[in-house]
């Protein structure tokens, strides 16, 4: 999130606020961390949503499972 908001053209310092004012929010439990990053008004609803999307960390899981040995699970989807 920091590195998005820096492509931003925010400064380090701009960065962390938001990122921080986000989290607190979240952890005083008046709204989750992506409404937060959302309600700062730096990304559209589309970018916020591809910030959050985990698709692509995981696109090598399976492989990397294998490699390990790990057996893969049948019926699971994600």
């Amino acid at each position: 999130m920091l590195l998005a908001l820096l492509d931003r053209g925010l400064t380090r310092e701009e960065a962390y606020r938001v990122v921080q004012e986000a989290a607190m929010a979240s952890a005083e439990g008046g709204s989750d961390f992506r409404q937060g990053v959302a309600r700062a008004g730096r990304f559209s609803e589309e970018e916020v949503r591809a910030l959050f999307d985990i698709a692509p960390y995981l696109s090598h899981v399976d492989a990397i499972f294998a490699r390990v040995g790990i057996p893969l699970r049948t019926g699971v989807t994600r």
